[in-house]
């Protein structure tokens, strides 16, 4: 027999609901459509009132009125998570650019309320006097989406399909390769930092034409690659081989393209991708390809875009 899905209902907060004290009217209208028979708010206004400042007296609070609230069939306790724990913020330098760092505060009352939420009890059998079931109910209220998405993981909260989501989304920028138009290398998305880039942004010109004519990358470097190839079978072609080899000079910085690995690199620096490339990337995350190459409709752009 196949485990009971877990589901998720969620309700947007009105347009006044904006702290603790005015969620607190919906929380209320719920504890009596639910005929619970006490309900519990724990914050830091509660500790304050009882001199809850040292860690033994802060715990001996929490102990006292989770035991009341045990007490009762029918019971519902809030936990405000922000005042209670808090989140610290950081931010830092490195040679990879700026990175912000969260962690959680008060360890200590984390691990405390975190154990309590999975407390939580609600009868699945309707007993012949429904006054008689068991409710145990538990909120935790906090505005840091760092703290939320923190405790959903640690309690093993069902996730909703925008959560899943967003952790599929930065699951994939931190593992996922993908391959930069410009320089043709691999890059991881959350790595992807000004500098990391180096490459060309002109086309490619033949300097012995009369025209000038225009060649894509893969035209020139499929044309020298040819000809290396004939002068390695015609040594009476090689003089002639090593001049024509020079012939192919980029617009942007005048630089003469040369094959092989000597074709990487570029005149400029910045960042993997441009606009179109990360369009097409968004459209390809449902794919969960763990790796995204090139496709030539992708290359065709990023040298059309070099032309303008």
């Amino acid at each position: 027999l196949r485990a009971p899905k877990n589901i998720i209902i969620e309700h947007n907060l009105n347009e006044n609901e904006t702290n603790l004290q005015q969620l607190l009217e919906r929380i209320t209208r719920y504890g009596k459509d639910r005929n619970v028979q006490l309900l519990q708010l724990i914050d830091l206004n509660l500790l304050s009132s009882q001199s809850a400042y040292d860690e033994k007296k802060i715990f001996e609070t929490l102990k006292e009125r989770y035991d009341e609230y045990a007490a009762y069939h029918r019971s519902l306790i809030v936990y405000d998570l922000d005042s209670l724990i808090g989140v610290n913020k950081s931010e830092s330098e490195s040679s990879m650019g700026r990175s912000s760092n969260s962690s959680v505060v008060n360890q200590n009352i984390y691990t405390y309320v975190r154990a309590r939420f999975r407390e939580a009890v609600i009868e699945a059998t309707v007993s012949p006097n429904d006054a008689q079931r068991v409710e145990k109910w538990t909120i935790a209220v906090t505005r840091e989406p760092f703290l939320l998405r923190q405790f959903c993981v640690d309690v093993g909260f069902t996730q909703t399909k925008h959560e899943e989501d967003e952790m599929e989304d930065e699951r994939r920028k931190s593992e996922d390769l993908i391959q930069c138009v410009k320089c043709r290398d691999f890059y991881i998305e959350n790595e992807n930092k000004m500098g990391s880039c180096t490459h060309h942004d002109g086309f490619i010109y033949d300097n012995a034409s009369a025209d000038l004519a225009y060649y894509s990358l893969n035209e020139a470097t499929l044309y020298l690659c040819k000809i290396e190839s004939e002068a390695m079978s015609n040594s009476d072609r090689r003089d002639a081989v090593e001049r024509e080899k020079n012939k192919f000079k980029w617009i942007c910085c005048g630089a003469t393209l040369q094959s092989g690995a000597g074709s990487t690199g570029g005149c400029k620096k910045g960042k993997h991708g441009f606009t179109d490339e990360c369009r097409r990337s968004q459209q390809r995350r449902n794919q969960r390809q763990p790796m995204q190459r090139l496709d030539q409709d992708m290359i065709m752009e990023w040298e059309t875009a070099c032309r303008q």
